[in-house]
């Protein structure tokens, strides 16, 4: 998967390491502080304090931070949350079959029904400008040949011949090369249609009636 547009992937590797470090050098270094600060009677105490809020901490980190920083908001109904903003441009959305996140998951159907006709009454650059004045999280579907431009890609040397590799790594080592350029008008056409059940007779009509180009 690529890394989101806004999320650097050597500031993240150093966020990690740094914050494994402070966690390595903070639980002992809380635990001889408070502990060597009052009576030895309470000193038990308070390292076993000193251990709970890191552990407390960690499990926030896991369920809800990360999400947070990296992930998208995990508001699901209120004010400033991902829907409540996205029905603020798109009023046809505030209909009771779709308040709450069960609502829209029974709904389903009819929600990617509403949803397709919706995003096909404006441009990309409309919703676009709108999602990001509104402040609704959002990111673009690319060609392989766009995702190529982004500057996190190129610096991960994840590029070649004008698109991106993908998987950008897969088993410890960089994605697999790109053996060809872009495929010629009607270079596998032949190919293809053998395979859907095709014959040379109708083929070869196709190709008489101008339907069928063959490279």
């Amino acid at each position: 998967m690529l890394y989101p547009q806004w999320l650097n992937p050597g500031d993240n590797t150093w966020q990690m390491t740094a914050a494994t470090l402070v966690g390595l050098m903070s639980v002992p270094g809380l635990v001889v502080l408070y502990g060597g600060v009052m009576q030895k009677r309470w000193s038990v105490n308070s390292m076993m304090l000193a251990f709970v809020a890191f552990a407390v901490v960690l499990i926030v980190w896991v369920l809800y931070a990360f999400k947070m920083g990296f992930g998208s908001p995990i508001a699901i109904g209120g004010k400033g949350s991902f829907w409540h903003n996205f029905v603020g441009i798109v009023p046809e959305l505030a209909d009771g079959r779709f308040a709450t996140d069960q609502e829209r998951r029974v709904n389903g159907d009819a929600l990617s029904k509403l949803l397709q006709n919706i995003f096909l009454s404006r441009t990309a650059e409309d919703w676009i400008r709108l999602l990001e004045e509104n402040d609704v999280p959002f990111d673009l579907c690319l060609k392989p040949g766009e995702a190529a431009q982004l500057a996190h890609l190129q610096e991960r040397q994840a590029v070649e011949r004008g698109f991106a590799k993908f998987p950008v790594w897969a088993n410890g080592r960089r994605g697999g090369e790109i053996r060809s350029g872009v495929p010629r008008l009607g270079e596998h056409s032949r190919e293809i249609l053998v395979e859907l059940g095709f014959n040379d007779a109708e083929i070869a009509a196709m190709v008489k009636d101008g339907l069928l180009v063959l490279g």
